[in-house]
């Protein structure tokens, strides 16, 4: 009789122990799903924010013609526009004219894959959609200002009350001290634009973001992007620089390693 429930007990125990192992497995297929489903969704971002950018840098109409290899001009197939993947099956290079694919567009689409993977893995259940939309709305004013210098007014401004908007019950919260460092810091990017060294929508931005982040973590973000782009001359000697693609690098940085930073 011991011996019976002796066995008895060892195949429920393995049968626990499968069963914790089968839960295991399958929450970490779920997981791996959503980063993938994160990871094509950041992706797609990037690539339209690419796009749209390209196209408002190049004075080509957004809805016409459809997307095109910006060499050639040819039509391109659907499973050419899938990010990062379309890059991989034509080995760098356009399928029809055999010019190379800017590698840095993909770059920047796994870069973005990634951190939104990382937005939806540390809130599957409820991710922080307004992080994703301030994402989108930075990368896409940085994709025009490295490529134009100027971004569109309707975006900027569009976007940033867009944000303040959704934020405005912790807006409202902010003490004295705060809105003296605001009024102070858009005093500073005045001065700083009338001697054309930064520009209307640097400080746009700027603004939005101490709004948000508050104002320790904003000067953590400030301070980030000045090293970037104090890093940038001494390599590349380059005098005039867009400001918002390096507070872009900076937000992607703090947002992978240090996300308290940058929660809204």
């Amino acid at each position: 009789m011991a011996s019976v429930k002796s066995i008895f007990n060892f195949f429920l125990h393995k049968a626990n122990f499968f069963k914790h192992f089968a839960t295991l497995v399958i929450e970490v297929i779920i997981l791996l799903l959503i980063f993938l489903i994160a990871f094509f969704i950041g992706a797609s971002l990037a690539s339209f924010a690419g796009c749209v950018a390209w196209r408002f840098a190049n004075n080509v109409p957004q809805t016409i013609p459809r997307s095109f290899c910006e060499n050639c001009r040819h039509a391109l197939c659907f499973w050419q526009l899938i990010p990062v993947v379309g890059y991989l099956l034509q080995g760098g290079r356009c399928a029809f004219c055999k010019h190379k694919i800017p590698v840095h567009e993909t770059l920047i689409e796994i870069v973005f894959g990634l951190f939104c993977g990382k937005i939806f893995l540390l809130h599957p259940d409820s991710p922080n959609l307004l992080t994703l939309f301030l994402s989108a709305w930075l990368l896409f004013l940085a994709w025009t200002d490295a490529l134009k210098f100027c971004v569109p007014a309707a975006s900027l401004y569009g976007g940033g009350a867009v944000l303040l908007l959704c934020r405005i019950d912790a807006i409202a919260q902010r003490n004295a001290i705060d809105w003296c460092f605001f009024l102070l810091l858009f005093c500073l990017m005045r001065i700083f634009e009338q001697k054309q060294m930064f520009g209307a929508a640097d400080t746009f931005v700027c603004l939005i973001l101490s709004v948000l982040f508050g104002i320790q973590n904003f000067c953590f973000l400030l301070f980030l992007s000045c090293c970037l782009i104090i890093l940038h001359y001494a390599f590349f000697h380059q005098k005039m620089l867009p400001f918002i693609p390096f507070i872009l690098c900076s937000y992607l940085f703090f947002g992978c390693f240090f996300p308290q930073v940058i929660n809204v």
